[in-house]
């Protein structure tokens, strides 16, 4: 929105409301990081939590240094334009299966997965991630962290609820990339 403003008016005061918009937008960083926090697999959550958070501050070099070679204009359309490819590409995304198992939908969360992890939507993964899912989500669980137990009580309490069919076969992360 904001880059389509700018590319319409030359007038200050919206080119102002426009970067204020800009600005609030850049808050949705904060979500794209949680949400690829959710849908990544645990081996490579945190280098994809990182390269995001460092693409973001990449594209903010590149633009400065594209700045001082193109006119101002062919910046505002060059924004614009990854801006639109953005929000479509986005058409493609699924749910996150945190967001779906806490609001109820644990069909459709297993399709997310199974999506994610390029697997089938009945395989054991997918099951796994969901029981994973689940413990996360449960309240239970804060009051176990609450109490400051032994640890290796809480292990015992967290492996029972877990179960012992619930082993993940370990891959490395480039064979998931």
């Amino acid at each position: 929105i904001a880059w389509a403003i700018i590319s319409l008016t030359t007038n200050v005061t919206l080119i102002l409301i426009a970067m204020t918009v800009a600005g609030i937008g850049i808050g949705g960083q904060n979500v794209s990081l949680i949400y690829i926090s959710e849908i990544s697999h645990d081996s490579i959550r945190g280098g994809m939590t990182a390269c995001s958070a460092s693409g973001f501050f990449l594209g903010l070099l590149i633009s400065y240094v594209l700045g001082g070679y193109l006119t101002y204009y062919q910046v505002v359309y060059a924004h614009l334009t990854l801006s639109v490819a953005g929000m479509l590409l986005l058409m493609f995304l699924k749910e996150s299966p945190v967001h779906l198992l806490r609001i109820g939908k644990e069909e459709e969360a297993a399709k997310s997965i199974a999506f994610y992890n390029q697997v089938d939507v009945h395989s054991k993964e997918v099951e796994v991630e969901i029981r994973k899912i689940k413990l996360q989500l449960d309240p239970r669980l804060e009051k176990i962290l609450a109490e400051q137990q032994d640890p290796e009580v809480t292990s015992g309490l967290l492996n029972e609820k877990l179960g012992n069919d619930l082993e993940i076969n370990k891959e490395s992360p480039w064979k998931i990339l």
